[in-house]
């Protein structure tokens, strides 16, 4: 009897190339996971590497702060040494902002300083929001305060949280009216003022809240007089509360400027002045007068009167 044979062949509906094409989509499959896990740590390798110290310095701006203090101005003297403008301690009422930090605390605040201090609600919370003041140094809120006023928050602290009392330099003229129109006043920097070459260009740069001269000697001399601040290096935590605060500046106080005036001609100018102006009105128009007294020798300006005058001390 004679069979033939035959090659076997696969089951009945078996795919012969069905495992190939498994092993090719386990594959293709492997090469993404692998290409995804590769630009995954490329990412990973540029954002701690490549990009690291933009990250923490983005980090370090979010946590630390620098708070600058304004420094001790430069007086303003006569060729004699008389002086003419000088600085001056004044009692201030301060809140930190950080303590008192809350709507309902400030508002109690505010109650209390206006009742214990007679003033205006409205002038101590202008002075509470002043956003030129750094959030992280005390604002202050009244200056010359009477001593009883100052004794009453020391000794009551508890019924006056965040506030205090500090000793901060403001602006006198011993001489009152005398010169003023030549030595002019300072004031708190404007915006347009940040924007003029002079303030602009400065080093170090002003700053909005920074006190300067806004007439006379006290503009043309600002950065003379001015000095350099003390700055402090703050950090915050999450909750924007001061954990730390190193000095990495010290105050350099502003410089005295001489002048060439003499006082007591000054004065005798003035009163010159004025007197000559008051009798003219009797007959003529004269609404104001200028008067310059000059060394023949050198040219040096020794006088140099004006009327009307103004008191700077009020402005």
């Amino acid at each position: 009897m004679v069979s033939s044979l035959s090659p076997a062949g696969p089951p009945s509906g078996k795919n012969p190339f069905g495992l190939d094409r498994v092993l090719l989509r386990l594959a293709i499959l492997g090469v993404l996971i692998v290409v995804a896990f590769v630009a995954l740590f490329s990412r990973l390798w540029f954002l701690q590497v490549l990009a690291s110290e933009n990250y923490t310095n983005l980090a370090q701006e979010n946590r630390v702060r620098l708070v600058y203090s304004e420094p001790s101005r430069g007086r303003i003297l006569d060729r004699n040494g008389d002086v003419l403008v000088q600085n001056r301690f004044s009692l201030a009422v301060t809140v930190d902002r950080q303590i008192v930090d809350t709507t309902r605390e400030r508002y109690q605040t505010l109650v209390a300083l206006s009742d214990l201090l007679k003033a205006p609600r409205k002038e101590l919370r202008d002075a509470l929001n002043d956003e030129t003041v750094s959030p992280y140094k005390p604002v202050a809120v009244a200056y010359d305060v009477k001593p009883v006023a100052a004794n009453t928050i020391g000794e009551n602290g508890e019924d006056y949280p965040g506030v205090a009392v500090e000793g901060l330099e403001v602006r006198e003229y011993p001489e009152g009216e005398i010169a003023a129109q030549l030595v002019g006043y300072v004031g708190e920097i404007t915006g347009e003022l940040l924007k003029v070459p002079y303030f602009r260009d400065a080093r170090p740069r002003y700053r909005a809240g920074d006190i300067v001269g806004i007439t006379g000697l006290e503009r043309s001399y600002d950065r003379f007089l001015r000095g350099s601040p003390k700055i402090e290096r703050v950090i915050v935590n999450s909750a924007n509360n001061v954990i730390r605060s190193d000095v990495i500046q010290e105050e350099i106080p502003g410089r005295d400027l001489v002048l060439a005036l003499d006082n007591r001609i000054q004065k005798l100018s003035e009163d010159a002045l004025a007197s000559g102006i008051q009798a003219a009105r009797g007959s003529y128009q004269a609404p104001w007068g200028a008067a310059v007294v000059m060394d023949p020798n050198n040219g040096q300006v020794i006088a140099s009167a004006s009327f009307p005058t103004f008191d700077p001390a009020i402005l």
